[in-house]
C-alpha cells in the first residue's frame, strides 16, 4: 500500500487553477480557445536547448532550481499548478518580501497564500526573467508529516510555458527547448486545452469509456472519475480508508484497466484509483488525472503553443530505469 502515499497526499488538497469542475463544468474540448499563460522571459543568455538530469522524491520529478541570488534547491516539476512557488522558509532566507495576498482554488476550497514579485529563475543553464511566483509550504498543504527534505521550490506553467519541454525517463532527463520547436516526428500526437493554468486531455479506459483528466507530473498514480469505475464495474484490488480535510472519511480503491488510452498512447493492465461511496469530503468525484504512472513510460513532449502533447515510445525500462516509475 505504500506506493499508494504519493498521489493520495496530493489528491486531498491539490492547490491547482481553480476548483475542480463539476459534472456540468467540464474543460472544454481539445482545440477550444484559451488565453496564453502569464510566463516569465528567457534571458538572452540562455542557449537553447538545454538538457536537465532530474530524480524522482515521493513520485515526482525533481530538478535543481535557484530562485533570485539565491543557492539551487530541489525544485518539483508541477504542470497542473499555473504559478510557481516557494516556500516561506526560502523567502525569508532570500529576505524576499511578500506583495498582497494571491490565492489558489483546491478541490477543497480556497488556499491563500502571500504574493511577491516576479523573480528571476535558473534551472542550470536557463536564467528566466519575470517569473509569476507565490509563497507556499506547499509540502505541508498535503501531508502532515514533516518531509525535511521537500521541494523548497515548485515549478509550475508561469515557467513551463516558456519552452516546449520534453521529458526523458530513459535519459532521466528534461529537455527545454525554443517555444516554435517542431513536435517530434514518429510519436502520438494528442490535443490538450490548458483551462485555468492545467493541461487537460481526453483519455478512454478499458477501450470503451472515454472521460476527462488532468495531466500532473506531481502526481504518481492516475485517478478515475468515480462514475468511469462503476461504469466499467472495477473490481477493487485494494481498498483505503483516508480522512478527507472536513474530518470525514472516505474510501479510496485501485484497480486494473485493460487499457488506459491517452489518443494513440495505450498502455496495458495500468493500476488506477477511483474514489468509493458517497462521501467525498467537497471533492469532485468526477476529477480524473493521468499521473507518471502513465507518462512516465513515454518519452512526452510538451508543446504549450501548439497546445499537443506527443508520447514517443521508449524500450521496455530495466530493472534500474523501472526505479523511475516506482
Amino acid at each position: 500500500m505504500k506506493r499508494l502515499l504519493p498521489i493520495l497526499l496530493l489528491l486531498w488538497t491539490l492547490p491547482v487553477g481553480t476548483c475542480a469542475p463539476s459534472r456540468a463544468q467540464l474543460p472544454p474540448r481539445p482545440g477550444e480557445g484559451s488565453p496564453p499563460l502569464p510566463t516569465g522571459q528567457i534571458a538572452p543568455v540562455t542557449l537553447l536547448p538545454v538538457s536537465v538530469p532530474f530524480e524522482m522524491w515521493n513520485g515526482m520529478i525533481v530538478v535543481k532550481a535557484t530562485v533570485g541570488e539565491g543557492i539551487a534547491q530541489k525544485a518539483a516539476l508541477h504542470i497542473s499548478l499555473p504559478l510557481c512557488l516557494m516556500t516561506p522558509q526560502l523567502a525569508a532566507q532570500q529576505r524576499i518580501a511578500s506583495e498582497g495576498i494571491r490565492s489558489l482554488e483546491g478541490i477543497y476550497g480556497t488556499i491563500r497564500l502571500a504574493g511577491v514579485r516576479p523573480q528571476m529563475v535558473r534551472i542550470q543553464n536557463i536564467v528566466l526573467t519575470g517569473v509569476p511566483m507565490g509563497v507556499l509550504d506547499l509540502y505541508a498543504q498535503l501531508s502532515s508529516k514533516a518531509a525535511p527534505d521537500a521541494p523548497m521550490v515548485w515549478i509550475g506553467n508561469s515557467a513551463l510555458a516558456a519552452f516546449v519541454i520534453t521529458i526523458d525517463p530513459q535519459k532521466q532527463e528534461i529537455v527545454f527547448a525554443p517555444p516554435n520547436s517542431p513536435l517530434p516526428r514518429r510519436a502520438a500526437v494528442v490535443p490538450f486545452e490548458i483551462r485555468d493554468g492545467r493541461l487537460w486531455i481526453e483519455a478512454k479506459a478499458n477501450d470503451s469509456r472515454r472521460f476527462r483528466a488532468m495531466l500532473d507530473t506531481s502526481a504518481f498514480l492516475t485517478l478515475l472519475p468515480r462514475g468511469v469505475g462503476r461504469d466499467l464495474q472495477l473490481s477493487p484490488s485494494a481498498t483505503l480508508t483516508t480522512t478527507f480535510p472536513d474530518g470525514k472519511t472516505g474510501r479510496v480503491a485501485m484497480a486494473t484497466l485493460s487499457e488506459l488510452a491517452v489518443g494513440d498512447a495505450k498502455l496495458k493492465e495500468m493500476q488506477a484509483l477511483f474514489l468509493e461511496g458517497e462521501e467525498t469530503g467537497g471533492m469532485d468525484p468526477e476529477m480524473g488525472i493521468i499521473g507518471n504512472d502513465f507518462l512516465l513510460r513515454y518519452r512526452v513532449t510538451i508543446h504549450y503553443g501548439q497546445r499537443k502533447i506527443a508520447f514517443e515510445k521508449i524500450a521496455v525500462p530495466s530493472a534500474k530505469q523501472n526505479s523511475v516509475h516506482r
